[in-house]
């Protein structure tokens, strides 16, 4: 090999050395949307797929979700302990479900469909989830109180166990995380993790319905100034505007969505509600 071959070959090499980058990895936020259930994490399906760049698929039929990426097919169907990946039958300990309309799946069972790395911090409830470059946070939150959710149903009260967490805020989530960040579904102050999912049916916020109309006292913390309400057909946790009324010893409720008002007085912690007043 001549002397001017040498010299284009280093040049060449020289150029290839110094113009490579590391690939950046993003970090896409999930605040809310996430479940605590016998202590596994589990997240909605699409958004989590959809995060990592997959395309998804939905088939009302069999209830099956398909996600595509690089090559890669893996289809889940609800409530079965297994997925199929390439065709190939793949073990799973714990099935998707539904939940408030949306499929959710454990982390870990996602990570083992794609491959990926997938971190935990126990104290804060947060998991992270690593594949070809891209970072999805699932943030769930401190647990602040464990409790247990009292609720009338045909004559009978019944319990539901739940946690209270507390998630950061959106410039916490940004200082660690840095940009850019997609954040799904918004973040509340507090947010009801309930351990048992079939406690948690979803309250209709839209305006003037009847779904609005409470009929009920679930659960309030005069500490958090936290309050859960029994709607018509539903139970949740909604903005309200409550204090301890010293003179009557009674912690008074009042809540005002559109044509719905009420106010609703309580006598104690174990959720015993002694009046209930809808104009």
């Amino acid at each position: 090999m001549n002397k001017n071959t040498w010299f284009f070959l280093l040049i060449g090499l020289t150029i290839l050395l110094f113009s490579y980058t590391p690939q950046e990895v993003s970090a896409k936020v999930m605040i809310d949307g996430a479940v605590l259930k016998e202590g596994r994490i589990y997240v909605p399906m699409r958004a989590l797929f959809e995060s990592m760049g997959a395309n998804v698929s939905w088939d009302q039929d069999t209830r099956t979700i398909t996600a595509k990426l690089e090559g890669e097919d893996v289809q889940i169907q609800i409530g079965e302990h297994f997925l199929m990946k390439n065709g190939e039958k793949m073990l799973i300990d714990s099935p998707a479900f539904i939940h408030n309309e949306r499929t959710l799946i454990s982390l870990r069972n996602a990570a083992e469909a794609f491959g990926g790395l997938v971190n935990w911090d126990g104290e804060q409830n947060i998991a992270s989830y690593k594949l070809n470059g891209q970072e999805t946070v699932v943030i769930v939150g401190k647990v602040i109180d464990e409790n247990f959710l009292t609720y009338l149903e045909e004559g009978t009260f019944n319990t539901c166990p739940f946690s209270m967490v507390d998630p950061p805020t959106v410039g916490e989530v940004k200082a660690k995380y840095g940009e850019p960040i997609d954040i799904y579904d918004g973040s509340s102050s507090y947010a009801m993790i309930l351990e048992d999912v079939s406690c948690s049916p979803t309250v209709d916020k839209s305006q003037d319905k009847e779904s609005d109309k409470i009929t009920g006292l679930m659960y309030y913390h005069i500490e958090d100034d936290l309050t859960l309400l029994k709607f018509v057909d539903v139970v949740g946790s909604i903005p309200t505007k409550g204090g301890f009324n010293q003179a009557s010893n009674k912690y008074v409720v009042s809540y005002e969505r559109g044509q719905f008002k009420a106010i609703v007085t309580a006598i104690d912690l174990e959720s015993k509600v002694e009046g209930i007043y809808i104009k």
